[in-house]
């Protein structure tokens, strides 16, 4: 929590101290002016790889394959995107590297081990985490198990109350 609340206070002053510093060498306008064009920039190719993330998930799910790498991939695009967007120097290279591939694929790799072994899952034997393919990635395990049914209780089905379920009424006077 309190990595947040340094991260809240500290990146703007970063940012805005970038900032001023550039204005301060090139001018007010021609910094605002390539602010707005990393923007526009980022905000297109956040667009682009995030529709290449989604098409390989598709393909995944497609295939019965695991999407778990390219599922985390969307998020660090996403996180790059909200980087984009947040109007400074610092975030905006930040946001720009994390869109680069190789760069996702070894933040991915570091950042989230701690998690996939939280989630990794013994199963019969083996243990599955999330992102490995196992059985559900083209071969499909099918367990049949032979048995029989033995009804225990032999009494009726209660009835509904009301005219659908309630037994026919003898007709009155008889």
């Amino acid at each position: 929590m309190w990595l947040l609340v340094v991260l809240l206070l500290i990146v703007p002053l970063v940012e805005l101290y970038v900032i001023v510093a550039v204005a301060g060498s090139i001018g007010i306008l021609p910094t605002l002016a390539l602010l707005v064009a990393i923007s526009v920039t980022g905000s297109w190719l956040v667009r682009r790889e995030g529709l290449g993330v989604y098409r390989r998930c598709r393909q995944m799910w497609a295939a019965r394959q695991n999407p778990t790498d390219d599922l985390l991939d969307g998020l660090l695009v996403l996180a790059a995107g909200l980087m984009l967007l947040t109007p400074g120097f610092v975030t905006d290279a930040l946001g720009l590297v994390l869109l680069v591939p190789p760069v996702r694929r070894l933040v991915r790799s570091s950042a989230f081990a701690p998690l996939r072994r939280r989630l990794s899952v013994p199963v019969g034997g083996a243990t599955y985490a999330a992102g490995m393919a196992s059985d559900y990635a083209g071969r499909r395990r099918q367990r049949v198990y032979v048995g029989e049914a033995v009804l225990i209780d032999e009494r009726p089905p209660p009835t509904l109350p009301g005219p659908q379920g309630s037994a026919p009424r003898p007709p009155a006077g008889s």
